[in-house]
């Protein structure tokens, strides 16, 4: 078998496109009115994080086999958001980070308070919906200085870390 001919490649599907995803926060704790549906139009980018399993070796006789090991998720999701005039996006992060954990008092709530489910929904090029996430237990973790600047004018944008505990694609066995 040689290498893939241009007829293979043309009877393969369109590729994915980067851009073609809506990420729903159905509530977003102590934010301020309408930050559910700020997050879902101003998201610039979400980086659905990644899985790993762990290989455990069996060695014998200077011989080595890999074996699957511990499988774990990386609980780090980053998302950038575009930020509008009315600065609604570093406003519902700061406060719902604020709701999580003050750190003036040290005191917050609990996490079935403030961790949240998300969806993350990718589209093809006509808009139909070919895989939908879960994301369980979000909140923010960190967010990043605000970046005022007098010497240019630039679209400000807020690339913030949440925390998740898992994610499930709908239709994957279990």
């Amino acid at each position: 078998m040689g290498k893939p001919s241009l007829i293979e490649l043309q009877s393969l599907p369109d590729p994915a496109q980067s851009d073609h995803y809506e990420l729903i926060f159905p509530t977003i704790p102590g934010a301020p009115a309408g930050a559910s549906q700020a997050f879902r139009i101003q998201c610039q980018s979400a980086a659905l994080p990644g899985l790993n399993i762990e290989p455990g070796s069996q060695e014998s006789a200077g011989n080595q086999l890999q074996h699957a090991g511990r499988a774990t998720i990386n609980h780090d999701f980053s998302i950038t958001f575009i930020e509008s005039r009315t600065l609604i996006i570093h406003k519902a992060i700061r406060r719902w980070m604020k709701y999580t954990r003050n750190h003036n008092t040290q005191l917050g709530h609990y996490k079935s308070e403030y961790g949240q489910n998300a969806t993350l929904i990718a589209y093809d090029q006509k808009g139909v919906a070919v895989d939908t996430f879960q994301l369980f237990g979000v909140w923010p973790s960190a967010i990043p200085e605000y970046p005022f600047d007098g010497t240019a004018s630039n679209i400000v944008t807020i690339a913030a870390t949440f925390q998740i505990d898992y994610w499930e694609a709908e239709g994957d066995p279990a």
